[in-house]
């Protein structure tokens, strides 16, 4: 896919914001910034934010309640299923953005919302309301099953 025209979109990687201040006149943010790693400072204006500020694995204290039912390891860590479960039958309590430690490095990747969404409402419903993608990418970390070592044999050949 391609973008015919320039997104007015940047993202700012290792950078923490020192200040925030709100236009009153026109709306919009002027946000002072330093790039840790250079250590340098910087500011951008801005009509939108998303923070993406790292997170800490926890449990929020209105899940005490239901604290037994909530499929843990020792350390507290959830026990996500395929599905983003963390109930102990795996079917009615959910996550997101709490599964790094089982699901991996994407667990924060907000592109990946859509697809832990529908996973999520395809579990408590039973159906497939979106459709989820089964293969989003050209790396395999698994060995190519038998088609591919015959179609990779006769390209040799």
């Amino acid at each position: 896919k391609r973008l015919t025209a320039k997104l007015p979109v940047s993202l700012h990687t290792n950078s923490a914001l020192i200040d925030m201040t709100y236009h009153n006149h026109g709306g919009g943010y002027k946000l002072n910034l330093e790039q840790t790693e250079q250590q340098q400072l910087y500011s951008i204006n801005t009509q939108s934010i998303i923070f993406a500020t790292g997170y800490q694995p926890y449990q929020p204290s209105f899940l005490a309640g239901i604290s037994h039912c909530i499929d843990s390891d020792d350390a507290g860590l959830y026990q996500v299923g395929r599905n983003y479960s963390i109930d102990k039958q795996h079917q009615r309590i959910f996550v997101q953005n709490a599964e790094q430690h089982t699901h991996g490095f994407v667990t924060p990747d907000l592109g990946m919302a859509c697809y832990r969404n529908s996973c999520i409402i395809r579990a408590i419903t039973g159906h497939e309301h979106y459709p989820i993608e089964r293969k989003i990418a050209f790396q395999e970390f698994a060995a190519p099953n038998s088609e591919f070592c015959d179609e990779v044999e006769q390209f040799r050949a």
